[in-house]
């Protein structure tokens, strides 16, 4: 548009266009304060959509995290969304600046995203294209989710057609690609913020190709590299995590975006204590003092060792202290948060890190500030399995001065203990809930039941619906309260005898090589997709033309079909001819 002024807004510049709008900076002519992103609607086909997107930022509106939108208007025949101007960068440039983000920010980053994912799904609203150009960051640091603009609602008319892909291939999961009636389209967001928080961590994208298909290929056959193999300071249970959340089948990942977050949360507060960098002084005071470490819980001591720590420093061994040693019969703690004590002097210059482990590779460290407090309880609750333990002095300019040598303590779970969480099930009107092979609920709008830790799986039934039956399969962690939303769709009233039946149709499938993404005319009427598509048609022949821009020669070819009622046929239109 060359237009200088849009519905009161004065046109500052433009900032980008894509597939359904142009958009530009702007700002208001009686409010020289109140700038605006105004994205003008360039493709008449794609009005309901255009209203679709502004009709979710409306009913979104309140939340800290969500681009929010200032008006809805026509100009001329156009038609304009105005949302608020966001002063930052996306998280897509932050990437692209520093290679990768550190993980406590990248963490806090997420959680901000699941926040507004979440949001937006309990109102029934699916963002469909999370990555990190559509998360931003404000010059305050609060984190912003944009684009809205293929967002799709329960609520919403059947816009895309079945089998229509829609999103950007590298962040989409497998089953985007070829969606259906029955896409579970919270697990789509899902798997998106696994691939965004994966290239956060890593800098690098889990699947990669030449072109949408590559990709899509490679998602359905193959499975990425973990990302503790591109960047090894990622904790080894959010490695775990961000691959459960990109696994193929839907059913393996997080089952709502309320189980992802507690997941998370659980991760969180550890990553961001290890996250800290250590470095190794290149000189150290000989010093030595006494430690007496004592491993208990419960008031019951378990073993007590004496230790002692050794510094590297320019290739010589420096002694600090009495050698940690292994208790000859080990140490059994019955409690699931094992309590780690001791007494000894430490001088005022210094603090102590606490590292734990089930593995030796990978410890997680905990800062403790006095050591003279004599006690320290692990924040995690411990597998019965074997973890190694070991202190690591770092002195006022943040320096490491080495590390004691680690032993093992064995922590046994007592039964009365058993890990539990709770799972809540709504259903909209109502079903039978099973849990399971077992009935727990019949004709019912919920019920909420607690369960040992553990996977299950969770159905409901109502013989009346369109899907008479809707299953899922939840890890359910200790201490966790997991939400399940099932909602039932009914056919519409079956229409009177007399009413004139709609026609039989049959399915044309339309594609193009050596490329796609050619224009497709049916009997001279542009259609609103392109190759490859397939389209319902009535019976009879009828004429297909495709046109396509290749490479700056705009090639034209034309194809007939003779169309039956209930079959289907193939048009491939060569412009290589």
């Amino acid at each position: 548009m060359d237009q200088q002024v849009i519905g009161g807004y004065k046109i500052l510049k433009p900032i980008g266009a894509g597939g359904m709008a142009k958009v530009y900076l702007a700002v208001h002519e009686d409010v020289p304060n109140l700038q605006v992103i105004l994205k003008v609607l360039t493709d008449s086909r794609l009005v309901e959509r255009f209203k679709q997107e502004a009709d979710k930022l409306a009913l979104l509106d309140g939340n800290p995290n969500i681009c929010r939108i200032k008006h809805f208007f026509h100009h001329g025949d156009n038609i304009v969304i105005a949302m608020e101007y966001i002063d930052g960068i996306t998280l897509d440039d932050r990437i692209n600046d520093d290679g990768r983000v550190e993980t406590g920010e990248a963490l806090e980053m997420v959680l901000d995203v699941l926040g507004v994912i979440e949001f937006a799904h309990q109102k029934g609203i699916y963002h469909r294209d999370i990555k990190p150009s559509n998360i931003m960051i404000d010059k305050h640091g609060t984190v912003k989710v944009i684009d809205f603009g293929i967002a799709k609602a329960d609520s919403d008319p059947n816009l895309t057609q079945a089998g229509s892909a829609c999103g950007t291939p590298a962040y989409m999961a497998p089953e985007q690609f070829t969606p259906s009636e029955n896409t579970n389209y919270a697990a789509i967001d899902i798997y998106a913020v696994g691939v965004t928080l994966y290239r956060a961590l890593t800098g690098e994208l889990p699947f990669k190709g030449d072109n949408e298909f590559a990709i899509r290929d490679a998602k359905l056959f193959t499975d990425p590299p973990h990302a503790r193999e591109l960047n090894p300071q990622i904790d080894r249970k959010l490695d775990n995590l961000i691959m459960r959340c990109m696994k193929k089948d839907p059913a393996d990942r997080f089952s709502t975006a309320s189980e992802l977050i507690t997941a998370l949360r659980a991760i969180a507060p550890k990553q961001s204590a290890s996250d800290t960098p250590t470095r190794t002084i290149s000189q150290a005071p000989q010093k030595k003092f006494p430690i007496k470490i004592v491993a208990g819980a419960a008031g019951v001591i378990a073993a007590a060792v004496i230790g002692y720590f050794i510094l590297t420093s320019g290739g010589e061994n420096i002694p600090l202290a009495p050698q940690l040693t292994q208790p000859t019969d080990g140490s059994t703690l019955e409690a699931p948060s094992p309590t780690l004590s001791w007494t000894g002097v430490i001088d005022d210059d210094e603090t102590y890190t606490l590292e734990y482990a089930n593995n030796p590779d990978f410890f997680i460290s905990e800062i403790i500030t006095d050591l003279t407090a004599a006690s320290h309880t692990i924040d995690e609750e411990l597998e019965s399995d074997s973890y190694w333990w070991r202190v690591q002095t770092v002195n006022s300019e943040g320096d490491s001065s080495g590390y004691g040598s680690p032993f093992t303590f064995t922590v046994e779970l007592p039964a009365l203990l058993t890990p539990q969480g709770t799972i809540e099930i709504a259903v909209d009107p109502d079903g039978d809930i099973y849990l399971g092979d077992e009935l727990i609920a019949q004709n019912s709008s919920g019920t909420s039941v607690t369960v040992d830790t553990g996977t299950y799986s969770v159905r409901v039934q109502n013989n009346r619906a369109t899907r008479k039956e809707m299953n899922r399969e939840v890890y359910v962690a200790t201490d966790t309260n997991i939400t399940l939303n099932y909602r039932f769709n009914f056919p519409a009233a079956t229409k009177p005898a007399e009413q004139k039946p709609a026609p039989t149709l049959g399915e044309v499938k339309v594609g193009s090589k050596p490329i796609n993404g050619a224009d497709i005319y049916i009997d001279g009427e542009l259609q609103d997709r392109k190759t490859p598509s397939a389209f319902q048609i009535t019976p009879g022949r009828h004429v297909i033309r495709g046109i396509l821009n290749f490479d700056g020669d705009l090639r034209i070819r034309i194809d007939t079909v003779s169309v039956i009622a209930g079959d289907s046929h193939r048009i491939i239109l060569d412009f290589d001819k």
